[in-house]
């Protein structure tokens, strides 16, 4: 009996290895080993899951991320963007195609992506998160990403992601004062989450 894959990591996992800049491929997809190739998934693969499930962004996005690996940027972004008229709000696609914005040169294509999406769903954590990514890769004014997101936390109050982003950023800005100020915040609002207490 031939091996089998179940790609189906938690989608928090996905958007904090997005938060470092990795290209993920979708989660929840069903494969064997026959998909294959030295370890990667086949274009055959990817063509027949879009065949299966052409309403499905999902399918999509798998292969623009297929077509990305075998350096076919052009195609990659089509396969993206049909991703995104399935389904406006689709993260992974968005993501995707903000990279490619990116290493075209093009930041602020980057950044649309992520403000029309807030424009109809304006508390979209993912949304806002990879808003802010994407201006700390552009250079922004520290300001700028600080607001984005600190508008995630008013969304969510309880989002462990939102307030590690910003913890991060703070540290990271050279700003100890409000990283810790930002920390104690998250520890009164958050108690005991172990990532919050690390």
């Amino acid at each position: 009996a031939p091996l089998h894959h179940y790609l189906g990591a938690e989608s928090h996992l996905r958007d904090i290895l997005a938060w470092f800049g990795a290209m993920t491929l979708p989660t929840n997809v069903y494969l064997s080993t026959a998909d294959f190739i030295d370890g990667q998934l086949t274009a055959a693969a990817a063509a027949t899951l879009e065949r299966k499930q052409p309403s499905n962004p999902l399918a999509h996005d798998v292969r623009g991320a297929i077509q990305i690996a075998t350096n076919d940027p052009g195609n990659a972004r089509a396969s993206f963007e049909k991703a995104l008229a399935l389904q406006f709000n689709y993260l992974p696609a968005a993501r995707n195609l903000a990279r490619l914005d990116l290493a075209e040169g093009k930041p602020d294509a980057a950044r649309k992506r992520f403000e029309l999406m807030l424009a109809k769903e304006p508390g979209n954590e993912g949304a806002l998160l990879s808003l802010a990514q994407t201006l700390v890769l552009t250079g922004a004014p520290a300001n700028e990403t600080r607001a984005i997101l600190e508008r995630a936390i008013r969304a969510d109050p309880t989002s462990v992601q939102a307030r590690v982003a910003l913890i991060g950023f703070l540290a990271q800005s050279a700003d100890p004062k409000a990283a810790l100020t930002a920390a104690q915040a998250a520890s009164a609002a958050i108690p005991s989450d172990a990532a919050i207490l690390d």
